[in-house]
């Protein structure tokens, strides 16, 4: 008997060197055997399992010389030299079945990490066929069926493995996280039970036993897991905010109080504490104190989908509240007479009626907006037309510079609608003096701090005719305003501000305030583009991807050629105005909702083309360059020619990592500079054959099952719905999103069969080849699967791709609609995907 912790680790380590995605994480081991026992010495940069010693028994190391040399060699990670020793063994007369079952499943290691999955079958089949106790054989044959996608013979090894060791640690956590992924927590639990029973000190086991309970929704059982985690651990603050929301489910709010105030007494600024005590507030009705609470939590971590989510509930509940205020004011009018009464509430109740129903038509086409340019569009044309005017402008805020600009404006020429007024220093004083949320510039004047806080304001909105001002405010913050043109003959609009402009201009200013927070954090504030930030954390996105479907994605860089000169020579304003246009050109260039165009530095720039290879990617540099050159910019008085400077490197002909891949981009770029500028260079290394973009295999398909649509050319519903189920297990698996798509290219409420094909070439031009799933579904609507795509790109993509089918088809079927659903944002089952995209399908 030797200890086999060494073993372990290496076993882990191995499979990450060799690429594999395994269901273990760092307690990774060959362990056959599991005992509580003193913690281990820890040693400096040394894997370990934990604090448990891991001890491997009936073992033939160091009773046989060749399998011997051979766990000494695995140790080292020299695979492919242990593999002699090995056959010696299995070659040699006499052997026992023990020491040949050993060695076949010692070469089944070695065959998986050197990614040879028939050898690792045949060996590891061979090893049970002379031991078919061999747990070690089940366990490691597991783990290469969990790598092709098939869970059922991955559990099927597992629970032998199980049966003959009933405390194989690493046996029964895969088993349950399998399950777990399959979406049966119930059937799970006995598994982790087990492993905690066998490891009673293990806080990640326990944790992950905590996880089941709450997908089970056995809420009880998962209190008592916390409240034992929280015993190990008491400074984790974390589980006491866990353990507050199994309160809050369970409806002990005394308990949940409890939990977060203990967060909050720790850590003032944890923003996991104020999220919780804004919801015990909500859920007790207590509506101030949950805005403050969640406010502060919002504040802390901007971009944290719970809060929003927490803050968009007690939007409605406050919305309930205000307008059950009105109705009470409308019953009191039972005071004067009945008849009085009878007609005041019937009044009301159209009145309000057509108030909520504006309401609710604001906020769901907000919720699907994504853009701020196209939320500030919005908000201008809806306040023009409950407000009946026929011009008017939207000005926002910007705080940082205290500039207050036009972002969109109607019915007023460019040059005339352009406000660009640097504001004074009492805006915030401004801000508190304003008493209604509908102005007269009669009003505007009232206020003391108007004219020191936008100096010229007035005057400008009076050569342009503009005469009702909205203030956009959100938490006492100017965001900015709506000022409008009131036409002669219009009804008084101070009907309306009581009880409509108040409570839109909220929603609005709440909207904005939301997508700059999220805007700003990922873009970059002068050109609207993506930022360094997001491109990086993009492109890791992407080389995974690229490795999940065995497809090329391309990476462009290019600079903008003596952009010194021109900002010495015109000035950093008209320099900007190049970027801006440059970013406008390079946008027009690209496929919206796919592609990636960021800003990385002062004039330089990066373009991430997912499933591009680098011959097609080298046609989209060629072009853009050529437009950039063709482009006249500044015109002041004449046009100014720009040009820029690029380098492609593509995955993986070029590079397999991201640091390499950007390497080889810039090094081509500065090629690019120093052989004349205005041109594209590219690595000399270039393959020789360029691989095509393949349809990545899913192993588990049955053989018999068919997968085009011949009429179409696209997936058929049946290998549809294996992808989309098999998309949403890795969605729970990797805690990744993706995005169902439908449209509805109908005439007269029939599929366009005569047509389909050319609706069909479109959509395969517009998507990642080898990555969408694209179905036509029998009843005529078009299906695409957008793997790793979350609301948002879903939003842009969907759009685009309408668009572009209702342009080149709308003649013969009209305006192509379309309804789209994210899961598990808003959707988190296979139905209510569909469900919830017909919902969008039949709304537009």
């Amino acid at each position: 008997m030797m200890n086999f912790c060494l073993f372990g680790a290496f076993f882990s380590k191995a499979l990450r060197r060799a690429g594999f995605v395994v269901l273990l994480s760092g307690a990774l081991s060959l362990q056959l055997h599991a005992r509580e026992s003193p913690p281990v010495t820890l040693v400096k940069g040394t894997p370990t399992l934990g604090i448990y010693q891991t001890e491997f028994l009936r073992t033939q190391i160091n009773k046989d010389k060749d399998l011997t040399e051979a766990y000494d060699l695995l140790t080292e990670f020299q695979f492919e030299d242990a593999l002699t020793p090995l056959f010696k063994c299995i070659k040699r007369e006499p052997g026992s079945p023990s020491l040949f079952s050993e060695a076949h499943t010692l070469l089944g290691y070695v065959y998986m990490n050197l990614r040879k999955e028939k050898e690792t079958r045949a060996h590891l089949k061979e090893a049970l066929h002379l031991v078919p106790r061999n747990e070690l054989a089940h366990y490691l044959l597991a783990n290469e069926y969990f790598i092709e996608g098939d869970h059922e013979k991955t559990k099927t090894h597992l629970i032998e493995a199980v049966k003959i060791k009933a405390n194989f640690v690493s046996a029964l956590r895969m088993l349950g996280e399998t399950l777990m992924d399959e979406g049966h927590p119930e059937e799970a639990l006995p598994y982790y039970e087990k492993i905690v029973k066998a490891l009673p000190s293990s806080g990640y086991y326990r944790f992950q036993m905590y996880r089941a309970y709450m997908a089970a929704h056995k809420l009880p059982e998962a209190e008592k897991t916390l409240l034992k985690l929280i015993e190990f651990e008491p400074g984790f603050l974390l589980n006491y905010s866990r353990l507050g929301d199994i309160y809050l489910e369970m409806g002990k709010l005394e308990e949940a109080k409890r939990a977060f105030s203990r967060v909050l007494e720790e850590d003032p600024r944890s923003p996991v504490g104020h999220l919780g005590m804004g919801k015990l507030y909500l859920k007790r009705d207590h509506l101030p104190e949950a805005r403050k609470e969640l406010e502060t939590a919002r504040k802390l971590q901007p971009n944290n989908l719970e809060v929003f989510k927490s803050l968009q509930m007690l939007k409605d509940r406050e919305k309930e509240s205000r307008f059950s205020g009105i109705s009470k004011v409308g019953l009191s009018a039972l005071a004067f007479s009945t008849i009085l009464l009878i007609l005041w509430i019937l009044h009301l109740v159209s009145r309000r009626r057509h108030m909520l129903n504006l309401m609710a038509s604001f906020n769901k086409q907000v919720d699907q907006i994504y853009d701020l340019a196209k939320l500030s569009e919005f908000i201008l044309k809806f306040f023009r037309q409950i407000l009946e005017s026929d011009e008017g402008l939207i000005l926002l805020f910007h705080r940082q510079n205290n500039l207050l600009f036009t972002n969109f404006s109607e019915g007023l020429s460019p040059e005339k609608a352009r406000v660009h007024i640097y504001t004074g220093v009492e805006v915030s004083n401004w801000v508190r003096a304003v008493a209604k949320p509908l102005l007269t510039l009669k009003d505007l004047a009232r206020i003391p701090q108007t004219q020191e806080a936008f100096p010229s304001l007035m005057e400008r909105l009076e050569s342009l005719d503009l005469q009702l001002v909205i203030p956009l405010l959100e938490r006492n913050l100017l965001l900015g305003m709506v000022a409008l043109h009131r036409r002669p003959g219009m009804r008084s609009p101070e009907k309306y501000a009581r009880d409509l402009i108040g409570p839109i201009t909220d929603l609005a200013a709440h909207a904005i305030e939301a997508l700059y927070l999220y805007e700003s954090s990922v873009t970059d504030e002068t050109t609207g583009l993506y930022n360094k930030r997001y491109f990086i954390q993009t492109l890791s996105a992407e080389i995974r991807r690229a490795e999940r479907y065995g497809q090329p994605f391309s990476l462009l860089t290019f600079d903008i050629d003596n952009f010194k000169r021109i900002n010495d020579t015109f000035g950093h304003p008209q320099g900007d105005r190049v970027l801006k246009d440059l970013a406008r050109i390079g946008t027009q260039s690209i496929r919206e909702g796919i592609d990636i165009l960021a800003r990385t530095g002062g004039e330089e720039f990066h373009i991430i083309l997912p499933a591009v290879g680098w011959e097609q990617a080298r046609e989209v540099a060629e072009r853009f360059r050529r437009k950039v050159e063709e482009n006249p910019f500044l015109r002041n008085p004449d046009p100014l020619k720009v040009t820029v400077s690029m380098g492609l490197s593509t995955y993986p002909c070029h590079a397999m990592e991201e640091a390499s891949l950007i390497q080889q981009a810039d090094d081509a770029l500065y090629q690019a500079k120093r052989t004349g500028k205005n041109r594209l260079c590219f690595p000399e290394t270039l393959p020789t054959e360029q691989p095509a973009p393949v349809l990545r295999k899913m192993e588990g398909v049955p053989p018999d099952l068919p997968i085009w649509d011949e009429g179409s050319g696209l997936f058929n519903q049946a290998y549809f719905t294996f992808r989309l189920r098999e998309e949403l297990r890795r969605s729970d698996r990797q805690e990744s999103p993706c995005s169902l798509i439908l449209f509805s290219p109908r005439s007269n409420g029939k599929a366009p069969e005569d047509r389909i094909q050319g609706i069909a070439s479109q959509v395969r031009a517009s998507i990642r080849n080898g990555i969408d799933i694209p179905c036509l579904l029998p009843d005529g609507e078009l299906a695409i699967l957008f793997p790793e795509t979350d609301e948002d790109r879903g939003a842009i993509i969907s759009a685009r791709l309408a668009g572009d089918l209702s342009s080149q088809f709308q003649a013969e079927y009209g305006k192509i609609t379309y309804g789209a659903a994210t899961y598990p944002k808003n959707a988190f089952s296979e139905e209510e995907l569909f469900r919830k995209a017909r919902e969008g399908l039949g709304g537009r």
